[in-house]
């Protein structure tokens, strides 16, 4: 009747553009503050709207992927700092399960040679220490998926393919 859903939640990291246009912002605002400040005091409004701007950039470069597992179903969405979920590829079901291990894991990365109709790339950072990788295949598609999951997805989903799960 009714499908339980399970929501976990990983933050993405920001590149190294990103990083540099918070930074470059935050530079710009604190030189225009003291110019404003040595100059005109009733001009202090003004210098802290300009504080608003960095915030406001900080913020839209905040991006979180939301893995949901409704039933055996799992997809994967990237949510932005508005709370939009914009999903990334098709979902995948837990049955078509072929391998799911650590990208480091040399005995199951024969699975990461072959090639895919989708791939999902829904990990925080390429070269993250707890990236994972999950192998489906339906009707002759593969689709791969590089995510980060916490140990609560893990469980949720070794109770649909314990034996094919690896980490």
């Amino acid at each position: 009747m009714f499908e339980k859903s399970k929501e976990f939640v990983a933050p993405k990291a920001k590149t190294a553009g990103e990083v540099a246009i918070i930074a470059a912002a935050w530079v710009v605002v604190a030189a225009a503050v003291g110019l404003i400040m040595m100059k005109v005091s009733w001009v202090g409004g003004i210098s802290a709207m300009l504080v608003v701007v960095p915030l406001y950039l900080q913020k839209l470069f905040t991006r979180e992927f939301a893995y949901t597992l409704v039933g055996d179903k799992l997809t994967v969405e990237v949510v932005d700092f508005r709370q939009n979920r914009t999903p990334l590829g098709s979902p995948v079901f837990m049955e078509d399960l072929e391998v799911c291990a650590r990208i480091d894991d040399s005995a199951h990365n024969d699975a990461l040679k072959a090639t895919y109709v989708q791939t999902i790339e829904a990990r925080t950072s390429p070269s993250s220490k707890t990236a994972c990788f999950a192998a489906f295949e339906r009707d002759g598609k593969r689709s791969l998926v590089y995510f980060e999951p916490v140990d609560m997805l893990v469980a949720e989903m070794k109770k649909y393919a314990a034996d094919k799960i690896f980490i």
